[in-house]
């Protein structure tokens, strides 16, 4: 899974278990983390 903020930041998350819709569990966990943390939107 990627991560994008234009012209700021990309982040790149990967873990082996994914869910029904094909995305990884890890990694959604880690961006939803990344998220709360900063305080950033990357949607």
């Amino acid at each position: 899974m990627i991560g994008v903020i234009s012209n700021q930041l990309k982040v790149a998350v990967w873990s082996p278990r994914l869910n029904e819709k094909g995305n990884s569990f890890a990694g959604q966990y880690a961006l939803e983390l990344f998220t709360t943390k900063t305080g950033i939107s990357i949607f």
